[in-house]
């Protein structure tokens, strides 16, 4: 009886065993640390991790891409980068890709400061939000620049709906070649060109089909009035302008014009450029008879070789936006030169 007492014993202890065993023997794995981000070292600017910070752009790359380093979850197929996320630093965040440059900037760039709500077919750019960097407002008329581009024009996609206050070029009809109307008076040369000059053949009432430029009401800065056309030169200087102080000591040849001495009211000298446009009309260009040898420092653009459609030339970067269209913008610090 003993004996059959022990062996029950025995058998009880060892199940018991078995079942502590089964209990506390579970294969319980301590999961390792999700190596597929490793947040190290947070960016104190932009308090974003990354696998591998990067101190210039501070963008987050969850997956690097080997060559740009930069996240590509829908990868744009003309620049191969998808903004999903903006970045803080650049702040553009690229949602839809835009057509043109596979870009879409739907939310301003704190940066530039952009705001690229719908894409321009043309530039795929469009300008609703002002820019509290350059301070252009494509809605409202940008005072430095102050071009309001609300509708594309057909050759640059740009509309000039709102006059410049800087350059004061009311565009409301777009020019067939230049697409550019001058219907209300430009408030920075205030020329009235209500009759037409039988030496330069151009009509100020019909718009110039080189140039389509109108000028039906006088110009209020340089303050000439060619309403009493000169028959050789078509524009009479009897009497000098004291706004202008413009001196014609030699015609020029194409215009009969000599700018030989600065005005000291406009400081506009047409032999050296003038400081506040910066364009030298040096040599007559064939559409509109300006000659944009010398980059203007108010819109910072280089016109050394024209553009066919805008006669514009990106060749210089822009110091106003330091933008360069030939080498990458340092400020957004987007290359689209290498896909």
């Amino acid at each position: 009886m003993k004996e059959k007492a022990f062996s029950l014993e025995c058998w009880l202890l060892f199940h018991l065993l078995l079942l502590i065993g089964n209990g506390t023997t579970e294969n319980h794995v301590t999961e390792g640390p999700d190596m597929t981000e490793d947040y190290i070292t947070p960016d104190p600017v932009t308090t974003e991790d990354y696998t591998t910070p990067d101190p210039g752009i501070t963008e987050d790359y969850t997956t690097p891409d080997p060559g740009i380093t930069e996240d590509y979850i829908t990868p744009d197929p003309g620049t191969t980068e998808d903004y999903t996320t903006p970045d803080p630093g650049i702040t553009e965040d690229y949602i839809t890709p835009d057509p043109g440059t596979m870009e879409d900037y739907t939310t301003p760039d704190l940066g530039i400061t952009e705001d690229y709500t719908t894409p321009d077919p043309g530039i795929t750019e469009d300008y609703i939000t002002p820019d509290p960097g350059t301070m252009e407002d494509y809605t409202t008329p940008d005072l430095g620049i102050t071009e309001d581009y609300t509708t594309p024009d057909p050759e640059t996609m740009e509309d000039y709906t709102t006059p410049d206050p800087g350059i004061t070029e009311d565009y409301t009809t777009p020019d067939p070649g230049i697409t550019e109307d001058y219907i209300t008076p430009d408030l920075g040369t205030t020329e009235d060109y209500t009759t037409p000059d039988p030496g330069i053949t151009e009509d100020y009432i019909t718009p110039d089909l080189g140039t389509t430029e109108d000028y039906t009401t006088p110009d209020l800065g340089i303050t000439e009035d060619y309403t009493s056309p000169d028959p050789g030169i078509t524009e009479d200087y009897t009497t000098p302008d004291p706004d202008t102080t413009e001196d014609y000591i030699t015609p020029d040849p194409v215009t009969m014009e000599d700018y030989t001495t600065p005005d000291p009211e406009t400081m506009k000298d047409y032999t050296a450029p003038d400081p506040g446009i910066t364009e030298d009309y040096t040599t007559p260009d064939p559409g509109t008879m300006e000659d944009y040898t010398t980059p203007d420092l108010g819109i910072t653009e280089d016109y050394i070789t024209p553009d066919l459609g805008t006669m514009e030339d990106y060749t210089t970067p822009d110091p106003g936006t330091m933008e360069d269209y030939t080498t990458p913008d340092l400020g957004i610090t987007e290359d689209y030169t290498t896909p």
